[in-house]
């Protein structure tokens, strides 16, 4: 099992804080799950250690499926 950290950030389009924080935490060798609506997906960050996800978190239904996640920002 990797002792690399896992991180979820939500809002992570191009232009906004969540965006920066996304390749912060990438370059402090943490895994990164980098979402957002499904409209601005596109818009994610690309760097190694950041893997894009569309999430929408007004869904119960999209957050109980990505709840296993540790660390939620």
């Amino acid at each position: 099992m990797s002792d690399k950290k896992v991180v979820l950030i939500t809002g992570c389009a191009k232009g906004g804080i969540d965006y920066e924080y996304c390749k912060a935490f990438a370059e402090k060798n943490c895994h990164v799950f980098a979402s957002d609506i499904r409209s601005r997906t596109h818009e994610l960050p690309t760097e190694s250690n950041i893997e894009g996800l569309e999430l929408d978190v007004s869904s119960d239904v999209e957050l109980d499926n990505c709840a296993h996640i540790p660390f939620m920002l």
